[in-house]
C-alpha cells in the first residue's frame, strides 16, 4: 500500500530541512521530491524520524503523582513499591498501552523500558507498531532475581531475533543492587552480549 505526503516540511539526512513530497510503501520511503520553496497551502507539519526514549518505566503512568514531594528513598519505599507489589500483568499492560499512546502523540516511536512483566511491554509495543528494548528489573533484594534477569534475557531473545522488540540486561541502581549482583550480570553478559541499562 502506497501513501503520499504532499507539500510538507521534512527533516533530511545531515540535519537539513527540506520541503516537498514523500511517498511511502509499507515501512519504506520509496520516493522523495524536493521543491525549492513551499507551495501555496503548504502544510505546517513536519515529517521526521521517530524520537527514541532511551530510558523508561512506561507502566508507571499508572502511579503518576503518587507520593509527590517525598524524597527518593521514601518515595520508593512508602509510595511506589507497595503499589507495584500489587500490580498484575494486566495492570502493567494497561499502563504500558497508556504510556505508549502518550509517546506516539509526541513523536516517540522507540523506547528502552525497565519494568516488571516485560513481556507485557512487548505485547503493547507490537500492538502499537513501535520498536523497543525491554528489561527485567535488576534488584538484589528479591531472591533469585539475578538468575531470573539472565534467563529472561536469554530466552526472550532466542525466540524473537527477528522482532522489533529485544531484551537487554539492567541494574536498577547502585542503591538497590550490590557488587555481587553487578558482577553476576557482567559475567552472564560475556555470553549474552546485550546492552546494559541502569540509573546513574
Amino acid at each position: 500500500m502506497s501513501q503520499k505526503l504532499e507539500n510538507c516540511w521534512m527533516v533530511l539526512p545531515g540535519h537539513k530541512v527540506g520541503y516537498g513530497d514523500l511517498v511511502i510503501e509499507g515501512d519504506s520511503i520509496v520516493d522523495l521530491r524536493l521543491s525549492p520553496s513551499p507551495q501555496d497551502g503548504a502544510s505546517p507539519r513536519l515529517v521526521m524520524p521517530g524520537l527514541i526514549n532511551c530510558h523508561g518505566h512506561t507502566a508507571m503512568t499508572l502511579v503518576r503523582g503518587l507520593g509527590s514531594g517525598l524524597p527518593l528513598q521514601r518515595w520508593l519505599e512508602e509510595a511506589i513499591f507497595p503499589v507495584e507489589a500489587k500490580m498484575t500483568p494486566e495492570d502493567v499492560y494497561a499502563g504500558d498501552v497508556w504510556g505508549l499512546m502518550e509517546m506516539l502523540a509526541g513523536g516517540t516511536t522507540c523506547v528502552a523500558d525497565m519494568y516488571d512483566f516485560p513481556w507485557e511491554m512487548e505485547k503493547a509495543l507490537c500492538a502499537a507498531g513501535m520498536k523497543g528494548r525491554v528489561c527485567r528489573v535488576g534488584l538484589n533484594f528479591i531472591p533469585g532475581r539475578l538468575e531470573e534477569c539472565i534467563e529472561f534475557t536469554k530466552s526472550f531473545n532466542v525466540s524473537r531475533l527477528r522482532s522489533n522488540v529485544l531484551a537487554d540486561l539492567c541494574i536498577h541502581s547502585e542503591y538497590l543492587t550490590d557488587e555481587a549482583f553487578c558482577r553476576g550480570l557482567a559475567e552472564a553478559n560475556k555470553e549474552l552480549k546485550r546492552p546494559l541499562h541502569f540509573h546513574v
